[in-house]
């Protein structure tokens, strides 16, 4: 399953019901106040992913045998797709947002292994608890690993 043939997220409602939200917000509090209050919130959750991304990366890049299942390396490389939409955008998105934001914007070395991480949430539920492939446990953490440099530099 391609994730661009996918159905629109439901996240799309509450992002209307939000962007209303901040509508009543900008007219009670003013542009000004308004605009002070999300950047301070953007910069708290902003500053929350960086070190959610380290913290999350650290057990696993220490102890690469930790990561002993498929399911993990899918859970690892989508988690932090939206870590790092989330950390770009200032948004919490769905997973189905974060994946195909990072690949229209993460370097083309990671396309496939996110697109592979995408499809085994449609796999059968039997196949989650293979065994790893420790080709793809390499690649997985190198991605964790680009990402939290990623987090850190930007």
């Amino acid at each position: 399953m391609r994730l661009e043939n996918l159905s629109p997220t439901p996240f799309a409602e509450l992002n209307a019901v939000l962007a209303e939200l901040v509508g009543k917000l900008r007219t009670l509090l003013g542009d000004n106040l308004l605009g002070a209050y999300l950047q301070g919130s953007f910069a708290a959750l902003r500053s929350e992913v960086r070190e959610g991304l380290t913290q999350f990366a650290t057990p696993w890049l220490n102890d690469p045998a930790k990561m002993d299942r498929y399911w993990l390396q899918a859970f690892f490389v989508v988690l932090y797709c939206r870590m790092l939409h989330t950390l770009e955008t200032g948004e919490v998105a769905s997973k189905k947002a974060g994946t195909v934001w990072a690949r229209t914007n993460l370097d083309s070395r990671w396309h496939t292994l996110i697109e592979r991480a995408w499809n085994q949430r449609f796999a059968p539920l039997a196949s989650w608890s293979e065994p790893a492939n420790g080709l793809e446990v390499a690649e997985t953490l190198a991605f964790m690993h680009y990402a939290t440099e990623l987090a850190h530099d930007g």
